[in-house]
């Protein structure tokens, strides 16, 4: 059901940098149920208020996980 927001939220972005904050919320509930590698490394906790640099350019959304 995460998946499917992430999804509907995605279809609406420009390409280019992701300014929404919000967004991060979003990707966050995701987290779980996408299917990425290393990502079980990373709690989606762990993304809330740490991403940076957030760039949608379909299919790919990428990102920068601050470290502390």
């Amino acid at each position: 059901m995460s998946l499917d927001r992430l999804r509907r939220e995605l279809e609406f972005l420009s390409p280019g940098p992701v300014v929404d904050k919000a967004f991060e919320s979003t990707l966050s509930l995701a987290w779980t149920e996408l299917e990425l590698e290393g990502s079980h490394k990373t709690t989606p906790d762990k993304l809330w208020g740490r991403t940076e640099k957030m760039e949608w350019n379909s299919p790919f959304l990428t990102f920068v996980l601050e470290r502390h």
